[in-house]
């Protein structure tokens, strides 16, 4: 059997769910672009070889999007389809299949992949210009280079200093390097997506739409002059639109919180564990036409190049403008050589 070749960043199967209820093909608008085209979910939200891996041999190795689909796709998407059924009652360890699936999903994305490669980059060119200011560094390692190759350079630590400053020579990023960031915050983001308290937003009245950065947050208030310090701030939100018809909001459950604090400083480590493992109720509400116009608006501005629709909206290509609004993180120089790696929310919309 081939392997897979065009490799979904937004699942299939979830995307199924924002279909038009005859079955139809999506709504699919772009950023930038006054009209739409219609698409099925199998034929939007992938690229060619996403989750490959060049083995030294140069053939290609797909284990990752094999691995997505085994352990994180199907085992994630079958809570989802149980949630969108209305059947809010589940386990803990459903809680946590979900939970995994969301950390994944956020992490998956082009725009997420291409904000981690592009602050590692950062980091790294810092680091490097730390390294050839260093008196004598750039000389040793070409002295070295000598003494193994035996044989002589024109080359001298100065050109390489030049070179690298006016931009002549660079690092290129390393595309293996999102992934394996995705992979190591995975656990933890999953851990926290977990403990959070969840909400099935319901609407009867208007649908909700997707994108290719499902999984987004919202701050509120958004305060600029506040720096936003990731799932730790107490004004977060995730936002997952799981279908047409339904939106999962996670929010900080500051009494469950406060309860565990509360165990831990009576030394009840072991009770305060099982408390935390815990999974909390999942509650749900109603929402009307006008807050579902809302959350669709800043699903939108968190886009990073497509919307997906069940219907026609003409509003979201005057809404689906400029840049996208998701977060960034980025690298700031401080004083005395150091530097510092932060999350920028840009202005939100809705």
């Amino acid at each position: 059997m081939a392997e897979p070749k065009q490799h979904h960043f937004v699942t299939k199967a979830y995307l199924e769910g924002f279909a038009p209820e005859d079955g139809s093909r999506l709504f699919v608008y772009t950023r930038n672009k006054p009209s739409f085209f219609r698409a099925h979910p199998d034929k939007i939200a992938k690229i060619h070889n996403y989750y490959s891996q060049k083995r030294p041999d140069g053939t290609v190795d797909n284990k990752l999007e094999l691995l997505l689909a085994t352990q994180v796709e199907g085992p994630g998407i079958a809570v989802l389809r149980r949630l969108n059924a209305g059947h809010y009652n589940i386990s803990g360890s459903a809680r946590g299949r979900l939970a995994f699936l969301m950390a994944i999903q956020e992490y998956r994305v082009p725009w997420m992949r291409q904000t981690m490669e592009d602050m590692m980059k950062a980091v790294q060119e810092r680091i490097m210009t730390s390294m050839i200011d260093r008196p004598g560094f750039l000389e040793e390692r070409i002295n070295e280079m000598k003494a193994e190759e035996g044989r002589e350079t024109n080359v001298t630590a100065d050109d390489l200093r030049h070179c690298f400053r006016t931009g002549q020579i660079g690092l290129a990023p390393n595309p293996g390097s999102s992934l394996w960031a995705m992979g190591a915050v995975a656990e933890k983001v999953t851990e926290i997506y977990f403990g959070l308290r969840w909400t099935i937003l319901e609407s009867k009245a208007a649908s909700f739409v997707t994108s290719d950065c499902p999984v987004h947050r919202f701050y509120s208030p958004a305060a600029p002059e506040r720096p936003y310090v990731g799932l730790a701030d107490d004004r977060i939100q995730v936002r997952f639109p799981i279908s047409r018809r339904r939106m999962l909001v996670a929010e900080h459950d500051f009494k469950r919180m406060d309860m565990w604090h509360k165990l831990m400083e009576r030394g009840l480590d072991r009770l305060a564990a099982r408390r935390k493992a815990a999974a909390s109720e999942i509650r749900s509400r109603e929402v009307e036409a006008a807050e579902v116009k809302e959350l669709n608006a800043h699903t939108i501005s968190m886009a990073s190049r497509i919307v997906m629709s069940p219907e026609e909206m003409p509003e979201i290509a005057a809404l689906f403008q400029g840049d996208c609004q998701n977060i960034r993180q980025v690298v700031d120089d401080l004083p005395g050589g150091l530097i510092r790696m932060q999350t920028v929310y840009p202005e939100r919309k809705g």
